[in-house]
């Protein structure tokens, strides 16, 4: 269903599926293929029309990629927030290169309020996840407008 990215908009909103939402965003194993499908898909000019058709594959990749990114295994070695702030650090990327009409800003602002406990948005970005952007932008280096990109988002 998610491959084909093309049709994604034609899924139905959440509140018309049945069943509870959570059924549809538990992730299935968490392998690299399928991160870098919920990356690719959150960057897509069809996630923008997800967003406004309202179809259930904005909460699913919303759920799916806050989980990768913000809800990871915690580490005894010390290193789960540096490869969290590596994956934000991709998916600024990815969203800055993918802005067109300020939809990658839509996106990542959507993103930073995702709560994967209360599957939904939240209004407040948590402090948290604040730090999770800053090391991320960090880690971007010289990389030009990358922190101006984060913070158009959070402020939009």
């Amino acid at each position: 269903m998610l491959l084909d990215d093309r049709a994604l908009h034609l899924l139905p909103p959440a509140e018309a599926c049945p069943g509870p939402i959570g059924a549809y965003l538990e992730a299935p194993a968490n392998t690299k293929a399928a991160q870098e499908l919920y990356l690719r898909l959150l960057a897509s000019p069809d996630f923008a029309t997800c967003v406004a058709t309202g179809s259930i594959v904005l909460q699913i990749v919303l759920h799916r990629v806050a989980s990768i990114v913000f809800e990871g295994p915690a580490r005894k070695d010390g290193d789960a927030h540096t490869r969290q702030g590596a994956l934000l650090c991709a998916v600024i990327r990815r969203l800055k290169g993918n802005n067109y009409e300020g939809r990658g800003q839509q996106a990542l602002s959507m993103l930073l309020r995702w709560s994967c406990e209360e599957m939904g948005p939240v209004d407040v970005i948590p402090a948290r996840r604040l730090d999770v952007v800053e090391k991320a932008c960090k880690m971007g280096g010289k990389e030009e407008g990358l922190r101006d990109f984060a913070t158009t988002a959070m402020e939009s």
